[in-house]
């Protein structure tokens, strides 16, 4: 895929984020933030048999933290929590295609880490 094609994915995942909103009844949540730019991640998860049944998330934050967590969160949905644990920024980027600057991979990790911590701190 191209580098314009994979900005046009990202763009669509920001304009329309997959599994926005909130859940009831979760068996996991985290909230983190990025201090260094403000972006804010809330996540909620329904975690059965050790797999990740469902996620929904509520964000603010610029184009790249709302969108990689979108494509990041459709791509784990019904992974274990084993294997969503283990993975770091380097699926994240290959997930969304473009190369990133150390600043915004803070921005494009921040999702990812949110579900971690939400797994980790049950």
């Amino acid at each position: 895929m191209s580098n314009q094609m994979y900005r046009q994915q990202m763009l669509d995942h920001y304009k329309n984020p997959r599994n926005e909103g909130e859940m009831d009844n979760p068996t996991h949540t985290s909230e983190l933030e990025n201090i260094s730019c403000g972006d804010e991640i809330k996540v909620y998860l329904r975690v059965k048999d050790d797999k990740l049944s469902d996620i929904k998330f509520q964000g603010k934050g610029c184009a790249i933290c709302l969108a990689s967590a979108s494509m990041t969160f459709e791509d784990i949905k019904g992974k274990t929590l084993d294997y969503i644990s283990k993975l770091d920024i380097s699926n994240v980027e290959k997930l969304i295609g473009i190369e990133l600057s150390p600043s915004r991979k803070k921005c494009a990790h921040l999702g990812l880490l949110t579900v971690q911590n939400a797994i980790n701190n049950k």
